[in-house]
């Protein structure tokens, strides 16, 4: 026994929700209760169980529906537990050979555009067919996928804010630490600059101290991130939870907003009037 998901399709659904083919063919309209019962099988399925082997011409006995089935194809995997959600193992069946009663049915349609009056086409179309439908649950793809990953994308928000927060405060410590130094530095700086240091050697001590403060807190701020962005991966979708770019960019834009909350403090560092500074 090797579960798997089951989808029953007419012949245009993969299109329609453009599902890739891989391997084989899709199922055609002469797939029907008078031919041989055929299966399409997913990528997820084809490797778990039919690893190393082409799978078209395979069969497999449909425990449902009382039949073997001849696999004629391998499509693209659909997420259809969410995007957070490793694709499963599913195969899908032509709707014209399937034994079982379906009572309920969901149609999927592609428009050229936008279509605000759609709904109230297609009811209007189902009225004409069998006033007694129900059509319900009315919604495009990209509402689909959005309410999927509602919660993931709020937790995502606030995780955003705080990491915003967390930017500025680094900021404002980074240019105080810089400052304090500097202020307190002073008097150092006054006897440099009344011994001769030009204003550029003073400039470049400065940035030279804050720059060590800056690896230091680069360092442990990146070990750190490496440790906890594993609590991140249920709201990452179709990114590693430690991508280097990503890692990558985060350093280089942190680096460039501390280079000038040093630069700041350091040039003021420049301007100490050796003989105040003495007295």
């Amino acid at each position: 026994f090797k579960p798997a998901f089951i989808q029953t399709v007419t012949v245009d659904y993969l299109q329609t929700l453009r599902i890739a083919s891989k391997r084989g063919r899709l199922f055609e309209a002469s797939d029907d209760a008078s031919r041989m019962p055929v299966a399409l099988v997913n990528e997820a399925m084809a490797e778990r169980y039919w690893p190393g082997t082409d799978v078209i011409g395979k069969q497999l006995y449909w425990l449902v529906g009382g039949r073997n089935l001849t696999v004629v194809g391998v499509v693209a995997d659909v997420r259809q537990e969410g995007l957070a959600a490793a694709a499963t193992p599913t195969f899908y069946v032509p709707l014209a050979q399937t034994p079982q009663s379906l009572h309920s049915l969901s149609f999927a349609i592609r428009t050229a555009g936008t279509a605000p009056g759609l709904a109230a086409e297609v009811r209007r179309v189902m009225a004409e067919i069998d006033p007694a439908l129900p059509v319900f649950a009315l919604q495009s793809a990209e509402d689909v996928v959005r309410n999927s990953i509602a919660n993931e994308r709020f937790n995502m928000f606030v995780v955003m804010v705080f990491a915003l927060c967390a930017l500025m405060l680094s900021m404002l410590g980074l240019y105080a630490v810089v400052s304090y130094l500097v202020i307190h530095s002073s008097r150092e700086l006054g006897i440099r600059m009344a011994l001769g240091a030009a204003p550029r050697a003073i400039l470049s001590m400065v940035v030279l101290r804050g720059l060590k403060s800056l690896s230091g807190g680069m360092v442990i701020g990146t070990a750190i991130a490496l440790m906890l962005t594993r609590f991140m991966r249920s709201m990452l979708f179709g990114i590693q939870d430690t991508d280097q770019f990503t890692f990558v960019g985060v350093i280089v834009l942190l680096a460039g907003v501390a280079m000038i909350a040093i630069l700041v403090p350091a040039v003021r560092a420049t301007r100490v009037d050796p003989v105040s500074s003495l007295r």
